[in-house]
């Protein structure tokens, strides 16, 4: 499912003994913007010589 929190409440409100499964573009798009961000971060503090 996506990750917006209206499906998730969703979910939960009608189907509350369901398991729930992220798609992997979602997961993998948040991923990915978190280690950017931690590249941004470790470049900033070991500048280029």
């Amino acid at each position: 499912m996506d990750l917006s929190p209206v499906f998730i409440a969703g979910a939960v409100a009608y189907f509350p003994v369901t398991e729930i499964t992220f798609e992997r573009f979602h997961v993998v798009k948040l991923l990915n913007e978190a280690m950017d961000k931690v590249r941004e971060d470790e470049r900033k503090e070991y500048p280029p010589s």
